[in-house]
């Protein structure tokens, strides 16, 4: 478990905590004018977003904590796929044609703090683990990015998330020195 300490909170982490009560306002926005409003349209696209977007930025929050190396970069990468998600707001239809892009950037995240959080240990389940979820990241995004629509193409994908999903289950049962509990 990762303790924090309010006042040693670096600026990075302040502006991750930014973002998620941005994304947290833009959910409930987008709850309004859903179920007030009735607007579902833009609504339903900003409120998906928005919920990918918090899990990008716990990741990110997770890579700080841990002192990846690459965290400052990903921060960026995630603010910027964020702008995108929070211009939808003013200028409808920017998500719609950049959706691909800003769910692969969050994705990625989210499958780069998980393989973090793995990473390659000297028994078989860490690392059979890290490597099936390498693979689930590298498929998704091709599907993602490259806008592939076969049902053959999305059952494999299904599988490797299906069993990517197992094998993380078991990785923070069994594992006592887990980043993932």
């Amino acid at each position: 478990m990762i303790k924090l300490n309010k006042y040693s909170w670096s600026i990075p982490l302040m502006i991750v905590m930014c973002c998620l009560i941005v994304h947290l306002f833009i959910i409930l926005y987008s709850l309004y004018k859903t179920f007030i409003g009735f607007d579902i349209y833009p609504s339903i696209g900003l409120l998906t977003y928005s919920m990918l977007s918090i899990g990008m930025y716990v990741s990110v929050f997770q890579l700080i904590k841990n002192k990846n190396k690459f965290s400052t970069p990903i921060l960026v990468l995630s603010i910027v796929a964020s702008i995108f998600v929070f211009s939808d707001l003013f200028v409808p239809g920017i998500l719609l044609s950049t959706w691909r892009y800003t769910s692969s950037v969050a994705i990625s995240i989210c499958f780069f703090a998980l393989m973090d959080g793995i990473g390659i240990r000297k028994n078989l389940l860490s690392s059979l683990t890290y490597w099936i979820v390498g693979l689930t990241w590298s498929a998704l995004s091709a599907v993602l990015m490259l806008s592939l629509s076969s049902s053959l193409v999305f059952g494999g994908v299904a599988f490797l998330l299906a069993i990517s999903s197992i094998l993380l289950i078991i990785h923070a049962a069994f594992n006592k020195t887990s980043v993932l509990r």
